[in-house]
């Protein structure tokens, strides 16, 4: 589970990327939190479209509470959860987020992939037409655990934003999920003040010792490659 996460890509290169058919004009997140409004993408008419919204929903179903996240599996036969996941999807552009896990904060992001996006879905409100956003989360990766806890978000690269949004197959997007845990990640610790109230900067995501990626090296003699790191990496099995 995370409750913080970073985007700060340029828009005109977001817009580039999704080929969006807007431009999107958000505040730089360091230190993005829940309740603030964050860049998302949605379909509209087959196209992808840039919009903001607020993370986290709020009475979305008869004595429902606010929701940040949700675990995928929950949604599938919950209604209107499994509505949304059919109609109202969307990704959530990232470039990291932050775990914590016996009194420790810790950075994570994608080794290869300076940017990438969480799975999630997205409702407006009927009275002020405002949007907001839930994640979606999935079991966590078996390297992830120590930093997140049971359960990390369902992201995936920016190549496969349009299956994701696009998919008519409810199997296709559990396989999408599922995949989550197949990433090559860097994890470092960080300092504590990212969860400070207020805290929006670049300077607190610094890391504290060596990253993952670092000490892996260390220990191998020979370059560090993809196969070396395969054998660290969370997986669920063959």
């Amino acid at each position: 589970m995370t409750s913080i996460y970073t985007i700060t890509t340029d828009q005109s290169y977001l817009q580039e990327v999704f080929n969006s058919i807007n431009k999107i004009e958000y505040s730089l997140k360091y230190q993005g939190r829940i309740g603030e409004s964050f860049p998302i993408i949605v379909q509209e008419e087959g196209k992808n479209v840039f919009i903001n919204a607020h993370w986290g929903v709020h009475n979305v179903s008869k004595g429902s509470r606010s929701l940040s996240q949700i675990h995928l599996s929950k949604t599938l036969k919950q209604r209107p959860y499994n509505l949304f996941l059919r109609k109202n999807r969307c990704a959530i552009p990232s470039n990291c987020f932050v775990g914590q896990n016996n009194g420790k904060t810790y950075l994570i992001k994608l080794l290869h992939d300076r940017l990438f996006c969480f799975g999630g879905f997205y409702v407006q409100n009927k009275n002020n037409k405002d949007y907001s956003f839930c994640m979606y989360e999935t079991a966590s990766a078996d390297i992830l655990r120590p930093f997140v806890g049971d359960s990390m978000p369902v992201l995936f690269e920016v190549d496969n934003v349009n299956k994701w949004l696009k998919s008519t197959s409810i199997h296709s997007l559990i396989k999408t999920a599922d995949k989550s845990v197949y990433k090559y990640f860097d994890i470092f610790e960080i300092s504590k003040e990212v969860l400070s109230n207020g805290a929006n900067r670049k300077e607190l995501l610094k890391p504290i010792g060596k990253s993952l990626k670092e000490l892996l090296k260390e220990r191998n003699t020979t370059d560090f490659n993809t196969e070396q790191f395969k054998k660290e990496r969370g997986h669920r099995g063959k």
